[in-house]
């Protein structure tokens, strides 16, 4: 099984959730409640858990989505 990194926004760490409702699921997301990332950027879904956090691992490594957008508008 592959480690899961921890959340490129908050440094905390990350956690992966089973559900079973409609065939079994897994979700990669970042354990931080407060955790101002979106969920598109962070969470990952799937049927093998495996594939999941490869996915989610993925994303960890990408530039954070503050970094792309943060501009200086002082004039």
């Amino acid at each position: 099984m592959n480690i899961i990194k921890p959340c490129r926004k908050c440094g905390k760490p990350a956690k992966t959730e089973k559900w079973s409702s409609g065939g079994i699921m897994y979700m990669a997301l970042c354990s931080n409640l407060n955790c101002e990332v979106g969920e598109e950027i962070t969470h990952t879904k799937g049927r093998d858990l495996n594939q999941v956090i490869k996915d989610w691992n993925l994303k960890q490594e990408k530039e954070p989505a503050s970094a792309a957008t943060d501009t200086d508008s002082t004039n």
